[in-house]
């Protein structure tokens, strides 16, 4: 059985969104250890107002230092889960963790997921697809950094995105 949660699960490592993934279908953010940017930060900000965020994090000095970035910027709809879990090896990450203490720990954030919002026919329907300067300027607005066409739809969706609103800052209404 697959679990899912609307809410985005931050996490530090792709070890540890491959983990969960297989286990949890969710929105994930991956910071890649802490040296999370003020775009990826914004970002966040504009995903906490659409979503609750659910910091995942190891339960160490890096995991601590993410949170604390993360907590400084974006104030409200987070919920911050430390496994209090160690392997025989010393381990004790995301990755490491059984996943019977990861679902449990996550149990009351589990809910059925909204559908898609944005898709890739609605990109390629309103010339968005291959339209670099409209790509910029949605990238912009919502601070999405550098990413190809399909982390621009991931990144939509997790923000909950629907053309309509995409179509307003390419047309310039907002």
């Amino acid at each position: 059985m697959k679990y899912e949660t609307d809410a985005l699960i931050v996490v530090e490592g792709n070890n540890d969104k491959s983990y969960l993934s297989s286990y949890i279908k969710s929105y994930y953010f991956v910071t890649d250890g802490f040296d999370i940017n003020d775009t990826d930060l914004s970002f966040l900000k504009l995903v906490s107002k659409r979503r609750k965020i659910i910091l995942l994090l190891d339960p160490d000095e890096a995991g601590e230092k993410i949170k604390n970035k993360i907590k400084a910027v974006v104030k409200d709809n987070t919920a911050d889960i430390f496994l209090s879990y160690q392997n025989d090896k010393n381990k004790h990450g995301v990755f490491e963790c059984p996943i019977e203490i990861i679902i449990k720990a996550l149990k009351p954030y589990f809910s059925k997921m909204d559908g898609s919002y944005i898709t890739i026919n609605d990109l390629v329907k309103n010339n968005i697809y291959d339209d670099k300067k409209l790509k910029d300027k949605i990238k912009n607005f919502y601070y999405l950094g550098q990413i190809n066409n399909k982390q621009l739809i991931y990144k939509l969706n997790i923000l909950k995105i629907k053309i309509e609103e995409l179509k307003n800052i390419y047309e310039d209404k907002y």
